[in-house]
Formats: C-alpha cells, sequence, structure tokens
C-alpha cells in the first residue's frame, strides 16, 4: 500500500514504485485514529484544530540536555516495547549517535552514516522496503 497518490511523487520514485505491485489507500487509511494522541497531532497538521493530548503512548517525543541521553532514552523506550515491530523512530540528525545507543541495549543498529536532510525520509523507504519485499 503507497500512502501518497503515486502522481505526486517525483518521477524517479514513479518509476521505482511501479516495479512493485502497491496501489495508493485513501488519505483517511493513512491516519491514526482520530482520538489517539498521534491522530490529534495530525489533525493539527492538517487543519490546525488544536486538541488535547491524553498520554496514550501512541506519540512519544524524546528530548533531553543532550543527545546522548535522548538516543539512551529512546533506545530503552524502545527495547521496552511489546511489540517493536509496530514502532518508527525517525532521527533526523546524530543517528550515529542514536545507532550506538541501539546496540548497547541490545537491539540492532539502523545503519546510520552520515547526515543528510533527506535521511528521515532514507530511513522510513528503506524500513518499507524491508517489510514489503519478497525473494523472487
Amino acid at each position: 500500500e503507497l500512502l501518497d497518490h503515486v502522481d505526486d511523487l517525483p518521477l524517479m520514485w514513479r518509476r521505482l514504485i511501479g516495479h512493485f505491485d502497491c496501489r495508493s489507500v485513501t488519505d483517511e487509511a493513512a491516519g491514526a485514529p482520530p482520538g489517539s494522541d498521534l491522530g490529534k497531532l495530525q489533525a493539527l497538521l492538517l487543519d490546525g484544530h488544536v486538541q488535547k493530548l491524553r498520554a496514550d503512548g501512541s506519540l512519544v517525543v524524546v528530548r533531553a540536555f543532550s543527545r546522548d541521553v535522548t538516543a539512551q532514552a529512546t533506545a530503552e523506550i524502545v527495547r521496552a516495547l511489546p511489540d517493536r515491530r509496530r514502532a518508527v523512530v525517525v532521527a533526523d540528525r546524530d543517528g550515529i549517535v542514536l545507532d550506538n545507543a541501539f546496540e548497547r541495549v541490545g537491539l540492532p543498529r539502523a545503519g546510520f552514516q552520515h547526515y543528510s536532510p533527506f535521511r528521515s525520509v532514507a530511513q522510513v523507504l528503506k524500513l518499507t522496503l524491508a517489510l514489503v519485499w519478497e525473494p523472487l
């Protein structure tokens, strides 16, 4: 399933996606449940509607006084999740620090390299392809 309309993507992405058997789903299917914190954040981004959050765990923002502490806290949170397959961690910078923290708590490394402004997109693309890939 593709959560964007294929026509909205650049030509090279359309060509790549054309090699897979995937279809676009409706915008509603892409959203989180409306009452969840993640759903409320999505509503805020879409229409500016501010709602009080409930701390239901669907959205977690981790900040600390240093990037090392933030990375370690993130790794500990991910390690404690009952189903890590449903978690997505997006690091827009300092991913190598996060990789080191994942390794310290026994989680696999994400394979970060040098900082790139496209890092977040590249992370999600690799994850998506890994989840749908079936060997020929």
